[in-house]
């Protein structure tokens, strides 16, 4: 299946910056367009859209919500593609692709076939959770910190067997 990992919208930093924060005029301008051209991929892929997962703090909420103007799907709010963990210490690096590794593994498990696909709206750090499974590489303290632009779809081809324990331990 095609899944497809979208960065929140552009945001809105408040003074602290604080989990709630919005996204600015120009995020939801992105995460409208981001919307159609998801929507043009989707279509000339003959894929079916199963649904939009998203971080349930408002930002990733809002760049959901102006991608679904083109999109039509439904929305899912998953906690495991949330940021706030990591960022307050609380939860590893490795915790974090783990926990994020696992909404992704929630997905494919349930959606699989090659005709489907799913958007994943989150943060830019758990995209290191979307690489570990492409490759099927294993949650690593020196796993890559990426740094991904508001609203910047990426399509990974991912299935069951990203999942499956290979004999040298990787999965």
């Amino acid at each position: 299946m095609q899944i497809y990992y979208v960065h929140h919208a552009l945001r809105d930093k408040g003074n602290p910056p604080t989990q709630a924060d919005d996204i600015t005029e120009l995020g939801r301008k992105d995460a409208i367009l981001s919307g159609k051209i998801l929507s043009e991929r989707i279509k000339s892929r003959g894929t079916k859209l199963i649904g939009i997962f998203t971080a349930p703090e408002f930002r990733h909420t809002e760049t959901a919500r102006f991608l679904n103007e083109s999109l039509n799907a439904q929305i899912f709010l998953d906690e495991r593609l949330s940021e706030m963990k990591c960022y307050d210490k609380s939860e590893s690096w490795v915790a974090l692709q783990t926990r994020v590794r696992e909404a992704i593994k929630y997905v494919v498990m349930k959606y699989d076939a090659d005709d489907t696909c799913a958007v994943m709206v989150t943060s830019g750090v758990n995209l290191a959770g979307f690489i570990d499974v492409a490759y099927k590489l294993q949650p690593s303290e020196t796993a890559a910190f990426p740094w991904v632009h508001s609203c910047s779809p990426i399509g990974f081809d991912i299935n069951k067997s990203h999942f499956e324990e290979s004999p040298n331990g990787r999965s």
